[in-house]
């Protein structure tokens, strides 16, 4: 049984969501958490838009909106991406497997 489950063993799901997306599968997996992730782009942005405006008084008020403008989209690519997951597995399923 081993011999059919070591293929699944050594899928990455970057480098799937990257041909998926990109048509690039030679992208190197991202090492850390979803969180950590999410944590260091938010910091490196924070970083960069200090930068680019060290005067703006009111970042956090701007950082608020970009917020609530990538969670809307989150929302929606998530809801979009579960529809089309379920209605992938009826398709699997409608086969004789």
């Amino acid at each position: 049984m081993s011999y059919f489950l070591d293929p699944f063993s050594k899928v990455n799901i970057q480098q799937i969501a990257s041909f998926i997306m990109y048509g690039d599968e030679f992208t190197i997996p991202t090492k850390g958490s979803y969180e950590q992730r999410i944590e260091e782009a938010w910091n490196s942005f924070v970083e960069e838009a200090k930068k680019l405006y060290p005067d703006l008084k009111e970042t956090d008020r701007i950082f608020d909106f970009i917020i609530f403008y990538a969670s809307v989209v989150e929302e929606i690519y998530m809801e979009v991406g579960i529809r089309c997951g379920a209605q992938l597995v009826i398709k699997l399923f409608e086969k004789d497997i």
